[in-house]
Order: C-alpha cells, then sequence, then structure tokens
C-alpha cells in the first residue's frame, strides 16, 4: 500500500472515530424513507421511523438507535420487567421458620379489598392483629417482630375478603 494511501485510511478512520455525533446530524431526510416524527436530543437531531433501518448510534433519553433498527427507550426483555398483578390469593410460609426474633410473611391479593392478618398462641388465643386495613392488588411482606413473645408454636391466620388461611410458625430463644 501507498504511503499517501495508508495516511489518508488513518485521517478517515480518525475523522469516523472523533466526531461521530456529526455523521448523525447530516444524514439526509431520503435516508429515512417514508419518515416519520422527528427525535432531538442534546447533540442530535432526526427523523425516522420504528422498525426502519437506519445505519448509526444515537442516544435519547426516550429511545436508543443501534445499527438497524429504531426501538422504544425501555422494552421488556424478560418476564420479569413486566410487573404482574396477582390472580389468586396467596399466603406464603413465612422465612425463617423457626425464627428468632424477626420473620417475614409474603401474601398476595387480586383485588382490592380488607385484608387482616392476625397472630394466634397454640391455644387459638389472639396474641396480636398484625394487619387490619383495605389493600390493593399486589404482592406484599410483613416483618413480624416477635422479641417480646415466648418461645414457641404459633399461628398466623390471613382473612381477604372470602379467603381464608392459616399457617404454623415456631419462635425459637
Amino acid at each position: 500500500m501507498k504511503r499517501s494511501t495508508c495516511i489518508l485510511l488513518c485521517f478517515a478512520f480518525f475523522a469516523i472515530s472523533a466526531f461521530p455525533a456529526f455523521a448523525q446530524i447530516q444524514l439526509a431526510r431520503s435516508v429515512f424513507g417514508n419518515g416519520g416524527s422527528p427525535t432531538a436530543g442534546g447533540s442530535f437531531a432526526l427523523n425516522g421511523t420504528l422498525g426502519q433501518s437506519v445505519i448509526g448510534v444515537v442516544s435519547g433519553p426516550n429511545l436508543d438507535h443501534r445499527i438497524g433498527f429504531w426501538v422504544p427507550g425501555s422494552i421488556a426483555t424478560s418476564v420479569d420487567d413486566q410487573a404482574e398483578l396477582p390472580t389468586i390469593h396467596q399466603l406464603g410460609q413465612n422465612q425463617p421458620n423457626p425464627f428468632n426474633p424477626v420473620t417475614t410473611i409474603r401474601y398476595a391479593i387480586p383485588s382490592a379489598e380488607r385484608v387482616s392478618m392476625r397472630l394466634y398462641d397454640v391455644n387459638g388465643r389472639l396474641v396480636r392483629e398484625l394487619i387490619h386495613e383495605e389493600q390493593s392488588p399486589g404482592y406484599y411482606e410483613f416483618t413480624l417482630d416477635a422479641s417480646r413473645l415466648a418461645s414457641g408454636v404459633y399461628f398466623y391466620r390471613l382473612e381477604a375478603g372470602r379467603f381464608l388461611e392459616t399457617k404454623k410458625m415456631v419462635l425459637l430463644k
């Protein structure tokens, strides 16, 4: 390769890598085909359509463009990205169990309703009302601090609408 060709290639590489944003700004509208809505950010303003191919990389607060397609800035990439509401009532086993002195109880409510959770001793006597309120649909956690209770077996009971379930827990000190 001739020396002048090598210098020219080095200069072109430097110009492209040093000023990538300017190359984006100077793209003609005809590159985008049928147009679309304009997108603007700190140092760029482009017209494009979602799903339409364009060469380059541009990032903004509401969308990203990689070589290939315009995409919205927040796209679900897995099932875990989407928060779903429960479809059934659930009462989980407290964790840890046995515990000393703090444990966590998880439960799910599929619709807005009055929720009541009570703690009973082994003889069925009410020890403490843990929750008594109207709650929206969703997943919940309740942390129980049993530092003032004696060691032993306890039962916790969740009532929500027509749902009723009781589970056993063991406090070991």
